[in-house]
Parts: structure tokens; sequence; C-alpha cells
């Protein structure tokens, strides 16, 4: 049976993976898994209105990201150990949340048919779409 670190580490992959799904990069062979998480980041729809006290206005205009810089960071190697499980997760959350959304597997990406060539297990993944996976999954336990 996992830890409660590891149930805790793996609630939070599901709920960003569900977050990130309509929002997943377009993978295709000549793709660079920065400029996939750049594309992801940019193709997602603005936040809802935020209320504050009765207030419906919303701050995407003044948004103004601030990420940790996490490139020094070094993780402990107890976490380092749960990098490829979480990231296959990672992967398996997406797909789920595809599937359930009516996509399938198909050899090119089509929004119009709901095919993603990236709809398939992970070990089968190339390796920039699992670079994908793995550099979210890294970023995030930082």
């Amino acid at each position: 049976m996992p830890s409660g670190a590891v149930r805790r580490l793996t609630r939070l992959m599901r709920g960003i993976s569900k977050t990130l799904s309509s929002c997943h990069a377009r993978m295709s062979s000549g793709d660079q898994p920065a400029d996939l998480l750049l594309e992801t980041s940019s193709s997602c729809p603005p936040p809802p209105a935020i209320t504050l006290d009765g207030d419906s206005s919303t701050t995407t205009s003044s948004f103004s990201p601030q990420p940790i810089e996490t490139h020094n960071m070094v993780l402990p190697e107890s976490v380092l150990g749960l990098q490829s499980r979480l990231s296959e997760n990672l992967h398996e959350v997406w797909s789920q949340n595809k599937i359930d959304a009516g996509w399938s597997f198909g050899e090119q990406r089509d929004d119009t048919h709901k095919k993603h060539p990236c709809l398939t297990e992970f070990h089968l993944l190339t390796e920039n779409a699992k670079s994908y996976d793995v550099i979210l999954t890294m970023e995030t336990l930082k």
C-alpha cells in the first residue's frame, strides 16, 4: 500500500493533469518539450472571473505569472524515485480524460475527429512526448 506522501503526490498530479488536459500540447515529431510547455500554456482558455466581495471583474488583464525558479533545486532521492511513476501516472490521467471526452488514438492529431497520437501506453510514446510529462512532473515536484 502506498505511503501517505505517495497518495498525496498522486492526488496532486491527477488534479494538475485534469486541469491541463484541455490544454495538452500537440505532439509531433519536431516539437521540443520546452516549446510544448509554452504552447500548452498559451493555448489554455482564460480563467473564469474571480469574485471578491461582490466584485465580478476578472483579473486576467493584470495577471503576471511569477513562477518559482526551480533550475537549481535538488529533490531528495526518495522523491526522485517517484518521478518515473508520477510521469506515467500523469499520462494515464490525461489519457483517461481525453478518452472520457470522446478522443481515441490516431496516427496524426485531428481535433475534428478527436484523434490523438499520444493516446497510447506511456512506454510507446516518442521521447519528445515522454519528455513533456517528465518535465511537467519534475517542475511540479520542485
